[in-house]
């Protein structure tokens, strides 16, 4: 039922996030990533875009005066552009994303850069006239068919094809009984690089080699392999269906240093320990038959890495600890599990996409060492109630937080600049929210049906606010806007929520303006607020801004509660917060910039 209800309102929300890109910049689309300081090209609209020519991918762009780099190709960004004839991929490029220039039927050449290390499923599939492909050096996973009906694929001889320096797949007849011996150098193993050759019997893997790709051997009649100790991540499913897996002893599955699975019955309430020593947990390791019945995981400190969907729907665990060589929690790990509380250490910077999306979790602390949220990653989480972001974390995704339902309390850092789409939608049991000064947009329905949102505050670096962003707030009383040059706002911002009863404060400059101005007017009371009097950068109370200003502001940066300051004279640069900054500021404003 639970998941019902939340399908029926997230299928609301698609019309009003239906836009592909957050802007667009010379002719290229762009998302914002979850780090909040990178971008993704992308496509138009839908997966369809009308890239045609050549395109220079530049390596940074700009944006609402903010500069992004630019670090991926994303999911169907150039599909099917079948007038696009030649691209140039940027040094700053990390990962170029499944089906990115699916059916780009005549492009012919591509180089890959040095910076990229992911090529994603069937990312240059249909490319029929592609046949000169540069690998960089350092790529090291690739998805399956990423490079199928491609020139280049039909010109590689019979035998095990190499892309740059992944074996990506095996092309001609395959011998009873082979073996295959991997080339020295290979940092990878392509998704379902050998999948259905049924005479397959044994490999030797190279010292170096680091990723097996999903479903690697998946039906092969392998039965013995060696797994060196640079391996530290395996896909889904990697050998699934071969005889070394069927030949296996139920329990916990190790390949190499890596915990591959666990094969058999799991009694209920089971702990799970994995062994000390182990590198890596791979891809869906325990999305497996009665996985419901583990109850907690104990996993070791030599473990670096835990695959997407390790833990997808163990819906009895309740206890797991992860280790301090942990940096990244991927996508879907903890997707509707049971978990109701967890402990992330302070190693941790990245949470992935979906990471504990509808899951039981009533609390969680969020480390220090914290930098990006990814898109959904406590969607659906019905029974959390507070949640503090980090002043380390500079971006979250796209509903990262909807429909939690029980969230009162959201604490929001001043180091976010936008509050992406939906992030909030749907927490009816929020009661207010602040937004920081350093945010300078709110995304489309950012936290539309939060149907107890009473009082709102915008800070004062909010320079636009998206479509549909308070819909719904039936319960919303009170709005302080603290702009001073009132905010671009987007489609129907306040709508179905009662502003004809409601007060909205602005600053008492703006206060004729936004009375004048579409959606805000309609408010039915419209207040000053009493503005400050005192001089940005006059921490001392001097009366003016001058070098002593500057010993000041050091003073309260050691100790905010120091006696004898302005605080709010000395947060010059109105971040929210007394810092460097400020000292920046106050000697700009004491050159007369």
């Amino acid at each position: 039922m639970k998941k019902t209800i939340l399908f029926a309102f997230f299928a609301m929300l698609l019309p009003i996030l239906a836009n592909a890109y957050d802007f667009e910049k010379d002719g290229i689309y762009y998302n914002i990533n979850s780090d909040g300081i990178s971008v993704t090209v992308t496509c138009e609209d839908s997966y369809r875009s009308d890239y045609t020519g050549s395109i220079v991918i530049p390596s940074t762009t700009q944006y609402n005066n903010k500069l992004y780099s630019v670090t991926s190709i994303g999911l169907c960004a150039f599909y099917e552009c079948t007038g696009l004839t030649s691209i140039t991929i940027p040094e700053s490029v990390t990962s170029i994303d499944s089906q990115a220039f699916y059916g780009c039927s005549e492009l012919t050449s591509v180089i890959i850069p040095n910076s990229v290390t992911t090529v994603g499923t069937s990312a240059f599939s249909g490319c029929s006239s592609l046949a000169s492909i540069t690998f960089g050096n350092n790529v090291e996973s690739i998805g399956s068919e990423a490079f199928e009906n491609t020139a280049w694929l039909d010109n590689q001889p019979n035998g095990l094809v190499y892309a740059g320096k992944v074996a990506y797949k095996y092309k001609g007849t395959m011998p009873e009984n082979a073996h295959i011996t991997i080339k020295e150098g290979t940092l990878g193993i392509a998704g379902h690089a050998f999948y259905g050759w049924g005479f397959l019997t044994s490999v030797t893997i190279p010292n170096g080699l680091t990723n097996i790709g999903e479903g690697a051997f998946f039906y092969t009649d392998l039965q013995s392999f060696n797994i060196p100790e640079s391996v530290t991540s395996i896909g889904g499913q990697a050998f699934e269906g071969t005889t070394w897996l069927y030949n296996h002893p139920e329990g916990l599955v190790y390949a190499g240093k890596v915990l591959y699975t666990h094969k058999g019955y799991i009694e209920e309430g089971t702990h799970i320990t994995i062994k000390d020593g182990t590198l890596g947990i791979a891809a869906c390791a325990f999305f497996v038959d009665y996985c419901k019945n583990i109850a907690s995981v104990t996993i070791p400190e030599s473990v670096k890495s835990i695959g997407n969907r390790a833990f997808y729907e163990c819906t009895g665990l309740t206890s797991i600890t992860i280790p301090n060589s942990v940096t990244f929690i991927g996508e879907e790990t903890f997707e509707s599990s049971g978990l109701t509380s967890i402990n992330i250490p302070e190693s941790v910077k990245s949470i992935g996409n979906r990471a504990f999306a509808n899951s039981n979790l009533k609390t969680i602390i969020l480390p220090n060492s914290l930098t990006s949220i990814g898109d959904q990653a406590f969607n659906g989480c019905s029974g959390l109630t507070s949640i503090t972001i980090p002043e380390s974390v500079t971006g979250i995704g796209n509903l990262a937080f909807s429909g939690c339902g029980s969230l009162t309390s959201v604490t929001l850092p001043n180091s976010l600049t936008r509050i992406p789409e939906g992030s909030f939608s749907g927490c009816s049991s929020l009661s207010s929210i602040t937004i920081p000064n350093s945010v300078t947009s709110i995304g489309n329905a950012a936290f539309n049906f939060c149907s107890n949102l009473a009082s709102v505050t915008i800070g004062n670096g909010v320079t636009s606010i998206g479509d549909f962003v308070f819909e719904e707030c039936t319960g919303l009383k009170s709005v302080t806007c603290l702009a001073k040059n009132v905010p671009n706002t987007g489609d129907r911002v306040f709508i179905y929520v009662p502003t004809s009863s409601a007060t909205l404060y602005v600053p008492a400059s703006a206060l004729d303006d936004y009375k004048s101005a579409e959606q805000w007017e309609d408010f039915g009371t419209i207040l000053p607020i009493d503005e400050p009097t005192y001089i940005l950068g006059d921490a001392n109370g001097s009366g003016g801004v001058e070098i002593g200003d500057i010993t000041s502001v050091l003073t309260l940066m050691a100790n905010p509660d120091a006696m004898g300051y302005n605080n709010k004279a000395a947060d010059a640069n109105q971040s929210g917060m007394i810092e460097i900054g400020d000292i920046t500021t106050i000697l700009t404003i004491m050159a007369g910039e």
